[in-house]
């Protein structure tokens, strides 16, 4: 998945048909668009938005490049908080982890913008599923204004949801690949997955990190690495953030797929994410004595040795 800029001419016809009631067309857009979609509409609500709060709007695709989800996103200077507005997929993909990979690129894409300190939006809590979605995706209640829209015989509340910089799980994208942030119920299911007791404790303790240090969760946490289709295939991990502006990085690829690049891949991947946050001046990596392959893996993401022994072997570095 790739997010781009909207283009009306290629996308509006297939947005339009993914709105096809009454009810679903006032949770996503509180009625500001017109029912059913039109063209003209559309495009005078879109720059009506950009025009008043620089509103931009934003396509999820696929391999294809065909949109499966679609966002508007607007940024506050005053209060150095992003946010998503209409937020929809295809009806096809829903249940299937689409739109919360498309909010994790869209976070992505905000936060990059360093000034950014929290990404929010809104939502009819009557919308329980597109709310549980928010929620899945790291976003928490901050305020719920009663009866605040009318449907007909009904009122809405509407509940404004918050994603703080610090708790935001990125997700990486590579040619092949999906690398995300694991949640506290996806490390907990993958511990539960494991036969070998040394990668239990291991994960475990990567969890209690977490739970320890919530505001450096990314850092504690299990990385899942994917193929594009979703099959998982390996995870790596950072070991925490160190005082002196290091971190550690570990990996490890499935043996089925081991000897086809992917761990090459993602680290290298891994390690850029890294090396672009805040604060980081280095990132190290060990591996024993005759982990040749994992040596290669190294050497071929850049890299050097750093002339010490660790505990488990020989210890390289990489600097920005």
């Amino acid at each position: 998945m790739k997010l781009r800029l909207f283009e009306s001419d290629k996308d509006f016809d297939t947005i339009k048909t993914w709105i096809t009631d009454e009810r679903t067309h006032a949770f996503w857009s509180a009625n500001r668009f017109s029912y059913p979609l039109d063209y003209e509409n559309f495009e005078a609500t879109l720059k009506e938005g950009n025009r008043n709060f620089g509103d931009t709007p934003y396509v999820a695709t696929d391999d294809s490049d065909t949109a499966v989800g679609f966002f508007i996103y607007s940024y506050n200077q005053e209060t150095k908080e992003g946010m998503l507005k209409f937020i929809v997929v295809d009806p096809e993909r829903r249940g299937k982890g689409t739109a919360r990979k498309m909010l994790r690129l869209a976070a992505d894409q905000a936060f990059k913008n360093l000034d950014t300190q929290a990404l929010h939006l809104n939502v009819f809590p009557e919308n329980a599923r597109a709310k549980r979605c928010y929620e899945k995706a790291g976003f928490t209640e901050r305020k719920t204004t009663p009866q605040a829209f009318a449907y007909k015989d009904e009122l809405w509340d509407r509940c404004n949801m918050v994603l703080k910089r610090e708790n935001h799980r990125p997700i990486i994208e590579t040619n092949r690949l999906t690398i995300h942030v694991a949640s506290e119920q996806e490390m907990t299911a993958h511990i539960a997955g494991q036969t070998d007791e040394i990668l239990i404790q291991a994960y475990k303790e990567m969890l209690q990190g977490c739970l320890d240090h919530p505001e450096e969760w990314n850092w504690y946490a299990i990385w899942m690495i994917e193929l594009k289709d979703g099959t998982h295939i390996g995870d790596l991990c950072f070991k925490g953030f160190n005082a002196d502006g290091s971190v550690e990085i570990g990996y490890g690829i499935t043996e089925e797929y081991q000897g086809q690049g992917y761990a090459t891949e993602a680290v290298e991947a891994a390690v850029a994410w890294a090396l672009r946050q805040p604060g980081v001046g280095r990132v190290e990596a060990e591996t024993e004595p005759d982990n040749k392959k994992s040596q290669r893996v190294l050497e071929k993401c850049g890299f050097a040795p750093s002339g010490v022994i660790g505990e488990e072997g020989p210890r390289f570095h990489k600097l920005p």
